[in-house]
């Protein structure tokens, strides 16, 4: 197997991984938190992190290369909501 062959099947499955993931951030952002925990938490508003999720999500719908400019900001996007935003979410939910 030629080394392009195993670099485009990697591109692939970093592809659908990251969407899979943008998706997963999309759909806990919107369905399971509440606004009062973003502004109690001291966090950007939930309007914003949905927009911007919804964005890198649409992003990397549209622009098939995980590696492009604008996907790897949205991967950082991705990576500090999960990160940063929602374990603080998930804390404040248990007190």
């Amino acid at each position: 197997m030629s080394v392009w062959v195993i670099e485009y099947y990697v591109q692939v499955v970093l592809l659908y991984a990251l969407l899979i993931g943008k998706a997963w951030a999309v759909a806990d952002v919107l369905g399971f938190r509440k606004q009062e925990y973003f502004a109690a938490a001291d966090k950007q508003s939930k309007v914003f992190w949905a927009v911007l999720l919804v964005l890198t999500l649409a992003v990397q719908w549209f622009v098939k290369s995980p590696l492009s400019v604008f996907n790897l900001i949205g991967d950082v996007v991705m990576f500090v909501y999960f990160a940063d935003v929602r374990p603080t979410l998930r804390s404040m939910r248990q007190h």
